[in-house]
């Protein structure tokens, strides 16, 4: 059918149309193939571009990577499962002998066998295979040792390298070289054991001259010497206590910094802790103008269980410091206790408080610091080495307790501490029986004593009452009918005449200043500070008191006659010095100088004491103990033992309970704590009452006493000489250091600085085992004793001789009758006189040997008996046998 122009036109532009659209649909496909292309072309540009960026980086890493590998100072190696060489710090491996390049793929165990040693090898295989197993790090220090015979220590860190699953599928071997670090760690243990040596050696270097300076001090004290010489003499006897508080300040600091300060609690009695502090300070502050009272709460059980001495220790540190800072005013000491909601714990709240120089609020942050001292410039000329509060707070925490201060400066500080103690028994403190039938009326103008005495009397339970003047005690005591009248001692007089006046049957304490007398002494007194204890023992009717006269220089608290003694010191000048200063007790005292005639002597008789001194020859202190304990029998199991040494450096004390010994008593002997002791052993049966003493030492007469010392330490050193002489022949090390190290105490105390020095040298080179130094220098040594012996020697007149003249014989047989007559009649002063004149006269090498045996049971064991029988046998023989 043959189309209209018009149908034709309308075809023909429907195709125009259609190919318009399909070229536009080429042309669109075509701008996407363009873009497409122009994408790939910058999609490879950016790929090649972040290709060489990639490898950049990586070789970067690897560089850094390699530089690591090489530089580290650390031995890393990388393993897979199969132990095989990964990886590793080249440098390090070629230091032990090994090349990276050849152990790849090489098992690193196998190949490093090669040169560590077969120990340190199986030690490194054994860690690998725990690291393995376990899939975690493991870490162990050891010496690594080489097979060409080096060695190094390290620490070494092996890590597992997991996958997703948990699976080890490597490890990392980090071996850091310690050795320099060791090294540094070994010269510090090194020196901390130097210093302790140190320490050690100058505290019995110092310990051993200051027995004698001390010792000798109070037994001059003892004797009858003019005021101003006893003053010289209390000097120097005080300045020797200082100077061992500043030692003892110094080695405790040295235990605590070391980690040796050991608290050791033990079953203690309050009582006994309070009585001893409150004792010592008032001794310290008796020529002051000082008040001390002690307000203790009576209701604190008496039967603790804690480190006493630690406690002590720092209860008196607090008071020394507080009466060091105050030169007048007063200082309290005030204890109270609460049961805490732990069933059987009381925390003891432990307050020094005083009016002196305070601290300033700067200040008082550094306050505990080591070696401090606060405000320099007002307190010079105060003694010390700032290490007593430091050393007090270590104490304090190491208990478990805490100390604070707090202080207004020019007014005073108060110190409190608190500290947790277990409760042992139910008895309080002090009690006083029927307090409800007892009441006191307290007489004390002085506010300070007045309040503590008051605080005292309440806490007991008792009802009291205070006046302060003639007028109130007058009315209280006409309107009340009271048991006791507290009154201080200047009022004695006008209290007696108003109570006679009112007829009052009260019974009147006196309230003293300690070491006051006071002119009636048919009253009882009551020296201050008053504490509990004293002031419920004077209401319960018990006399507890002893009084100190500031002009008699020691006080023995008990005579104790039938009492036995023994002393063992290898030393003689040491027997003498012990046995003076326990002369006042009046005891039956034994001297052995060896450890085996201290076994033979507590066989032989029963001791109630034993003072054992530490380092002998032969047979020290220890193994004396130890075979006297195991002697058969009750009696030497319960022996008391104390040791006596100057060795009083971290440990000792310890160490000597753990050896089977009761207590330990430091040298220079304290006399206080020579008394302690005394009391806590010889029981109370065989003591008599509390006397009053000059503690003259009844040995000697005046003059005596340093004349025989020197007679005896001449022995004493012939006896060495011959010893170094025989022990430096024969190599015997151990017998020369003891021999050196008794001389060396022995001259001290004879005053011999210069040859004790010598002899502190030879001791340490035994202690260090230098024989060769012993050998080829003891001769110097031994020749500068033997010329001290010959300067002590006695003129030639008075020395021995082979023959005796007829004249001689009848001399000496009238001086014999005399001397076993004085020893008869127990006149040692007569005694001594005629063993003096037959000195002087020429002797038979055995008649001077008898004669210096009478001497020696004369001042050594005051034995007249023992002395007579043997001036008797001694006269026999010069009379013919008649």
């Amino acid at each position: 059918m043959d189309l209209s122009l018009e149908e034709k036109y309308e075809a023909l532009l429907r195709e125009l149309k259609d190919e318009r659209r399909e070229r536009n649909r080429l042309k669109r496909e075509l701008m996407v193939r363009d873009d497409l292309v122009s994408s790939f072309q910058r999609s490879k540009a950016f790929q090649e571009n972040l290709h060489n960026i990639v490898k950049k980086q990586k070789d970067e890493q690897e560089v850094f990577l390699n530089l690591m590998l090489e530089k580290s100072r650390d031995l890393i190696v990388l393993m897979d499962a199969n132990m095989k060489f990964i990886t590793g710090t080249r440098g390090n491996l070629r230091g032990i002998g090994l090349n990276a390049d050849t152990l790849t793929d090489k098992n690193f165990v196998e190949s490093i066998a090669a040169v560590l040693s077969p120990e340190s090898h199986d030690i490194l295989l054994t860690h690998i295979n725990e690291a393995f197993e376990l899939g975690e790090p493991v870490e162990y220090n050891a010496e690594a040792v080489m097979v060409n015979g080096g060695a190094f220590h390290h620490t070494t860190t092996i890590i597992p390298f997991k996958d997703k699953n948990g699976g080890v599928i490597g490890v990392m071997i980090q071996i850091h070289d310690v050795t320099e670090m060791q090294k540094v760690v070994d010269e510090a243990k090194q020196a901390n054991q130097a210093k302790s040596v140190f320490l050690a050696n100058m505290s019995h270097e110092i310990r051993t001259p200051m027995n004698a300076i001390i010792g000798m001090a109070e037994l001059t004290l003892r004797e009858d010497i003019p005021p101003a010489a006893k003053e010289h003499i209390l000097t120097i006897k005080q300045a020797g206590a200082n100077l061992l508080s500043i030692i003892n300040d110094i080695l405790d600091f040295s235990k605590i910094e070391s980690g040796k300060m050991k608290i050791i609690p033990t079953e203690y009695l309050f009582s006994s802790l309070i009585n001893d502090v409150v004792s010592i300070i008032r001794m310290r502050i008796v020529n002051s103008d000082i008040r001390f009272t002690a307000n203790i709460d009576s209701n604190i059980p008496n039967t603790l269980y804690g480190d006493e001495i630690r406690i002590r220790q720092i209860i008196l540190n607090i008071l020394s410091n507080a009466v060091k800072y105050t030169e007048q005013g007063s200082v309290s000491l005030n204890i109270t206790g609460e049961i805490t909601e732990e069933a059987g714990t009381i925390l003891l709240t432990i307050e020094v408080a005083d009016t002196g120089k305070g601290i300033k609020e700067e200040d008082l942050g550094k306050l505990f610091d080591d070696f401090i001292q606060i405000d320099v410039v007002k307190n010079k000329g105060i003694e010390g080495t700032g290490l007593g509060l430091s050393i007090a707070r270590n104490l304090t925490r190491s208990m478990g307790g805490e100390i604070s201060a707090e202080s207004e400066y020019g007014k005073g500080s108060t110190f409190t501490i608190t500290l947790p103690q277990i409760i042992r028994g139910a008895e309080k403190l002090a009690t006083v029986e029927n307090p409800e039938e007892k009441s006191v009326l307290v007489y004390e103008p002085r506010e300070v004593y007045a309040k503590s005495i008051v605080y005292t009397i309440d806490n007991l339970g008792v009802i009291c009452a205070l006046v302060t003047s003639e007028s109130e005690f007058y009315d209280v005591m006409t309107a009340h009918a009271l048991s006791f009248v507290f009154v201080a001692s200047h009022l004695l007089e006008s209290t007696k005449r108003v109570m006679e006046k009112l007829g009052s049957n009260a019974q009147i304490i006196i309230l003293t200043e300690f070491g006051e007398t006071v002119s009636d002494e048919s009253l009882r007194m009551l020296a201050m500070p008053v504490q509990t204890i004293s002031v419920a023992n004077i209401l319960n009717g018990v006399s507890d008191s002893f009084s100190y006269n500031e002009n008699k220089s020691s006080i023995s608290r008990f005579t104790a006659p039938e009492a036995k003694v023994l002393i063992v010191d290898d030393i003689q000048t040491n027997l003498v010095v012990a046995e003076g200063l326990l002369a006042p007790y009046k005891m039956q005292i034994t001297l052995c100088k060896s450890g085996i005639e201290a076994i033979e002597a507590v066989q032989a008789d029963d001791y109630d004491l034993v003072f054992m001194d530490h380092m002998m020859p032969e047979m020290d202190g220890i193994e004396t103990v130890s075979h006297i304990r195991a002697l058969e029998g009750e009696k030497f199991e319960k022996l008391p033992i104390v040791a006596l040494t100057a060795n009083a450096i971290s440990g000792m004390k310890e160490m000597f309970q753990e050896n089977g010994f009761d207590g330990f008593l430091s040298k220079p002997i304290d006399t206080m704590q020579l008394n302690a002791i005394l009391e806590r052993w010889i029981i109370r049966e065989k003591r008599s009452q509390i006397v009053e003493t000059t503690g003259k030492a009844e040995t000697a007469t005046d003059g005596e006493y340093h004349k025989k010392l020197l007679e005896i330490f001449r022995r004493d050193a012939e006896n060495a000489v011959n010893t170094l002489r025989e022990t430096v022949e024969t190599g015997d090390i151990k017998l020369f250091t003891t021999t050196a190290h008794a001389m060396k105490s022995a001259l001290a105390n004879v005053k011999e600085d210069e040859i004790s020095k010598t002899a502190y040298t030879f001791e340490q080179a035994g202690i260090n085992g230098d024989m060769e130094f012993i050998r080829h220098n003891a001769n110097h040594f031994i020749e500068s004793l033997e010329a001290l012996i010959q300067k002590l020697r006695p003129d030639e007149a008075e020395s021995d001789s082979d023959t005796e003249t007829e004249e001689d014989t009848i001399y000496l047989t009238e001086q014999l009758r005399l001397l076993t007559s004085a020893c008869d009649d127990y006149d040692d002063e007569s005694a001594y006189a005629a063993l003096d004149l037959m000195k002087k006269t020429p002797l038979k090498n055995e008649t001077s040997a008898a004669l210096e045996s009478i001497r020696d049971m004369l001042f050594l064991n005051s034995n007249f008996e023992g002395a007579s029988e043997r001036a008797a046998e001694l006269l026999k023989q010069y009379n013919g046998g008649d």
